[in-house]
Order: structure tokens, then sequence, then C-alpha cells
């Protein structure tokens, strides 16, 4: 009898077989799709959260994200091409989707998100925003070193004190009512007085 549960508790005592460092992931918070400069490309910008370094000096000043640039014909591509830049790309953490609105005047939206849609660890949560500017230029501005993509993202909590900020549309919502033809108030992001 001592036997058996001795080999019981030996699988117990296994520890994590699959885990991997967190320095090692990709962990993206945001996503801008922008009309490419290429002929029938897009270009899609994928904000990655940066764990702070072991050897940095606490006065040092370090970005807490990066920005990954890829173009390709399709977002499915632009997807897999930007594995050849960073880590394995995580998008279960990710807040918030730009998509440019000259890119939607050339491809449906239902087409922009359906690589999203379809991916198993992107969450339907995800906030859907407009944008005139490019993505890119967006997902850039980085104010007292904050993360763009969390601060577009946390704007929807003054929804209930101003009038200008819309519901939040989220990719599901977004799915649904493409689905049903039914038609959708999208908010849209700009940059005024450096913010």
């Amino acid at each position: 009898m001592k036997r058996l549960w001795l080999i019981l508790l030996i699988a117990l005592l296994t520890g994590c077989w699959d885990s991997e460092n967190i320095e090692e992931l990709s962990l993206v918070v945001g996503v801008g799709i922008d009309k490419s400069k290429k002929k029938d490309e897009i270009m899609l910008t994928q904000q990655i959260l940066v764990p702070p370094g072991n050897g940095v000096q606490e006065n040092q000043a370090q970005l807490k994200y990066k920005n990954v640039t890829v173009s390709a014909k399709t977002l499915h591509e632009a997807i897999r091409d930007s594995l050849l830049i960073t880590n394995t790309v995580l998008t279960n953490h990710q807040r918030i989707m730009l998509i440019n609105e000259d890119l939607l005047r050339k491809i449906p939206m239902e087409a922009i998100i359906n690589q999203s849609i379809r991916d198993n660890n992107t969450r339907r949560s995800c906030h859907v925003y407009l944008t005139k500017r490019p993505t890119k230029e967006i997902l850039g501005l980085s104010v007292d070193g904050e993360i763009p993509s969390n601060v577009i993202y946390e704007l929807k909590d003054n929804e209930n004190r101003t009038n200008k900020i819309l519901p939040p549309l989220t990719l599901g919502k977004a799915s649904s009512n493409l689905q049903s033809d039914g038609s959708f108030a999208i908010q849209t992001v700009d940059i005024r007085g450096g913010n």
C-alpha cells in the first residue's frame, strides 16, 4: 500500500514541465492596422509589453513597451512575419485594436477583424477603435512613460462623465453586428495637445 501512495506522490512532484520565462514571451496589449505604402499590403503594428530588466538601474529611463511593425498582403501573413522579429506573440492580454479609416475604405471591416475573431487566444472583450492618423503614430506616443494602449483603454472609464465618449465596441460585438448586418458606432481616437 505504501508503494502505491509513493507512486501517486511522485506524479505530484513533477513541477511545471511547460513553463516559459516571462522575459521570453511577447505579450501584446494593442494592435494597430494601417494601409501600407506598398501596393495591396497592410501594415500591422503590435504593442508588446517589455518586462523590467534585472540589471537595469532604477534612474535609467526605460520604455515599458516596444512596437513591432510589419507589412504583408494579409493580416495572417503579417502576424507570421512578426514572429521573425520578436518572440512568440501572445494576444491573451490584448486590450485594444486600432484600425485606420483609410484601410476601411479599401478592405471591409469583417475581413480585417476575421483573423482576431478566429484566434482562440484573442479576447473578444478587446476594444475596437478607428483613427484618421496612422496607428503606428498613436501607438508610438508615450506620455510620462505610460503604455499608449493602456491609456486608450482606460479612457473608457470616463464614459459616464462626458457624452463625447461612446460605450466601447468590443471585438465580439463588432463581429456579431457584422454577421447580422446591424449598424453600430465606433469611437475614434486622435492626438490632441500631445495626448
